[in-house]
């Protein structure tokens, strides 16, 4: 149509159309949103819909980092905070050795190597999605979901300080 509001708005739709049809196919709606922003990110019209949108991001990457601190049941945190910490740790150490491994085959400094696996150390956003699909279900008890869900966002906290070490 030409009309500059109608493309932010078929964004829109495309996103939430694609969140609902996964839905109805039995497949979360996060994944469903996840596979159609792959789909707006290949298609020719990327960059504009990513024009469009950039001024909701701040808010949108703000609501997303307060949900899964919302997840959390603080009763599990404080009775399991040992654990969540090992667990952290663990996740954060293998994580970091991997990337650091990786980049180091890859023929660059070991600083430069070691400051990308510290980067990359943090548990991503798309395991929220994998961990509540997995919790839906049944390949994780509601315990072992609030075990990984805490060292998750534990990871998030650490990241950014190991980062300025490094």
């Amino acid at each position: 149509s030409g009309r500059r509001e109608a493309f932010p708005l078929a964004v829109l739709l495309a996103s939430i159309g694609t969140a609902w049809a996964s839905s109805l196919l039995g497949i979360s709606m996060a994944l469903g949103a996840f596979l159609g922003g792959l789909v707006l990110a290949e298609s020719e019209y990327s960059h504009q819909a990513y024009a469009e949108i950039r001024p909701l991001r701040d808010v949108l990457a703000g609501l997303f980092f307060i949900s899964p601190g919302m997840l959390v049941d603080p009763s599990v945190l404080l009775r399991q905070f040992p654990i969540i910490l090992a667990i952290a740790l663990l996740l954060v150490v293998v994580k970091a050795s991997v990337a650091t491994g990786a980049f180091l085959a890859a023929a660059v400094t070991m600083r430069v190597a070691a400051t990308a696996g510290i980067d990359l150390a943090q548990v991503g956003e798309f395991s929220f999605i994998l961990g509540r699909s997995g919790l839906e279900v049944g390949l994780l008890t509601s315990a072992q979901w609030q075990l990984l869900l805490g060292a998750s966002i534990a990871t998030m906290v650490v990241t950014p300080a190991l980062l300025e070490v490094a």
